[in-house]
């Protein structure tokens, strides 16, 4: 997956994998804390930290998450329409 899947979808495996093995439950959300989280992110998705960066500010902008220098929210989605 990691030599074919577009960078998008890596961050996101990568986002997912921190937040079930290291995430904390909040109310209706995961957060996810380190001092060099993007950086985990950038090496897991085999990417640079500024490709996270640039991923995680479209992710904030359609709700997904918010993020700050070590700190990411995941926010749980209901699929109910």
């Amino acid at each position: 997956m990691l030599a074919t899947a577009p960078v998008e979808r890596r961050i996101h495996w990568a986002v997912t994998e921190l937040a079930r093995n290291f995430g904390s439950a909040q109310g209706n959300a995961t957060a996810i804390t380190g001092r060099a989280l993007q950086q985990d992110i950038a090496d897991l998705g085999v990417t640079t930290i500024y490709t996270v960066s640039r991923v995680l500010r479209g992710y904030e902008q359609r709700g997904i998450l918010t993020w700050k220098r070590g700190r990411i929210v995941l926010f749980c989605h209901s699929n109910k329409n």
